[in-house]
């Protein structure tokens, strides 16, 4: 045992006869000690003879043993040898045997570790996962592990470290779980634990890969002080995420909900009625997928801050309910829709009287039917006259004129917007130089209006009028231009 903390110390897996000394060498002469010790012969340059080297079996042989030599030594003793090696990575597997075979009950584990790190925390849920000691464990893990906590997960060990902790620390505020790992982490064993704890107010889990099969079980009690959630690339099936969304928003109201990249199947028609149903302040969705899932958002009565990116055209077979997020204050839609299906959703968004922020990053769908003129005109009125709207942004990405200017015109008719927002990234210049084609009144800028205003890839003549717009309000205090203009036209 001495031989191994020896040679793990020095970070040798390789023995000499003169590292054993004589009196293991007496067990050698059947080629191992114990079955743990196996000897192989080395050439060596310098030696008339091949020469005798020793490796353990395995080095967890080697470490197991190192950690016995130092739970023999006396109390005093085992504390100097940990303060010294405590922390060094060859020590760490050492470290968790001597955790089992003592269960912390020699050395006073809180005052070898000291600094209120993350790795602090990592090292003292390892050290009393490997010591198994309920009442040690009941006793110090909610009074030295953090209440706001940050845990990686790289394997299958690391969830269930996870699991014991929160199984006897139910007092964590804060929870956030990462993983960057593509293989099974068995997450599904710790999820019980996490969804169990009475007082977590915020959680969110990262990059963690969910087993497919696994069926969410959910208890009766399910965060029950949870305010805020953030599930990214989680990849729930949509069976798991109806399961934990629908327990989770039992009963009580939530702040905020993030659900970023975490479809791993198609749509469920339960996901949109979950959706419809969250009694949620703040809701966030980003998704490459499962589109329709918006449907249930639109329907949603307790929404008040909303954002939804759909980066696929899964939207297309959308339809647009009358009455759109009727407690909705601040609204960021980026997803692609038809241009038709553009001004049926701003109209009915626009119907709201308590509406204070739209931004639409307006990507277009390709189809053969021709744009609504009326519907163009509708955009116009129903912006002009949202008693509320206060910050407009459009962020155009793809053209289609006839809409662009409706939602350009209806933000800048609004009396009550002081804050207007046009990004255009658009490399078209033939659609650029017809944006306004064959319109020869200025911009219609109302007097009232206070607002800022960043317009980008705007052709000259188009420039031209719209300052002469903005000279007209009163009470204009700022204007950003970033000017991309292909070329100037005498005229």
């Amino acid at each position: 045992c001495q031989v191994s903390y020896n040679f793990c110390v020095k970070q040798n897996l390789v023995l000499s006869k003169r590292d054993l000394g004589k009196e293991l060498l007496k067990y050698v002469k059947r080629g191992s000690i114990y079955g743990l010790l196996f000897a192989e012969s080395a050439d060596d340059f310098y030696a008339a003879s091949p020469v005798q080297l020793y490796m353990f079996l395995h080095k967890t042989i080697q470490e197991a043993l190192a950690a016995v030599h130092v739970a023999q030594q006396t109390k005093p003793e085992q504390e100097r040898i940990w303060r010294e090696q405590l922390g060094r990575p060859e020590m760490a597997e050492v470290w968790k045997f001597y955790c089992n075979f003592t269960k912390l009950q020699n050395v006073n584990v809180l005052s070898l570790v000291q600094a209120n790190t993350d790795e602090r925390n990592l090292l003292l849920m390892l050290s009393f996962f490997e010591a198994d000691n309920e009442n040690l464990s009941k006793h110090y893990l909610p009074q030295v592990i953090s209440n706001d906590l940050t845990f990686p997960i790289s394997s299958g060990y690391e969830t269930l470290v996870l699991q014991y902790t929160l199984q006897h620390h139910g007092n964590i505020h804060m929870l956030q779980i990462t993983s960057n790992t593509t293989v099974k982490t068995h997450f599904h064993l710790a999820l019980p634990a996490i969804l169990s704890q009475q007082h977590l107010e915020e959680l969110g889990i990262l990059g963690v890969l969910l087993d497919k099969d696994y069926n969410v079980t959910i208890p009766e009690k399910c965060l029950v002080s949870c305010q805020r959630l953030k599930l990214q690339d989680v990849k729930f099936s949509s069976k798991q995420l109806v399961t934990l969304l629908r327990g989770i928003g039992k009963d009580k109201e939530m702040k905020e909900i993030k659900l970023v990249d975490c479809f791993k199947e198609g749509h469920s028609d339960s996901i949109e009625d979950v959706i419809k149903s969250l009694h949620v302040e703040r809701l966030s969705i980003s998704s490459d997928d499962l589109g329709s899932v918006v449907s249930g958002v639109l329907h949603n009565r307790w929404i008040i801050d909303l954002k939804i990116s759909i980066y696929s055209g899964e939207c297309l077979a959308l339809t647009i309910p009358k009455e759109c997020l009727v407690s909705c204050q601040r609204f960021h839609l980026d997803m692609i829709l038809t241009p038709n299906q553009w001004m049926v959703l701003v109209t009915n968004i626009a119907k709201s009287k308590i509406l204070k922020q739209l931004i639409v990053d307006i990507q277009f769908e390709e189809t053969d039917k021709p744009v609504d003129q009326g519907l163009c005109e509708s955009v116009i009125s129903s912006l002009k006259n949202m008693p509320s709207l206060k910050r407009f942004g459009m962020l155009v990405s793809n053209g289609e004129y006839p809409l662009t200017r409706s939602l350009l015109l209806g933000a800048l008719y609004n009396t009550s917007t002081t804050d207007v927002y046009i990004y255009n990234n658009i490399e078209d210049y033939d659609y650029l130089e017809n944006l306004w084609k064959g319109q020869t009144d200025v911009v219609p800028i109302s007097p009232s209006l206070k607002c800022s205003l960043e317009l980008d890839s705007f052709p000259l003549h188009e420039w031209v009028d719209l300052f002469i717009g903005i000279a007209q309000a009163e009470r204009l205090e700022e204007v950003k231009v970033i000017a991309n203009i292909r070329s100037v036209i005498a005229s």
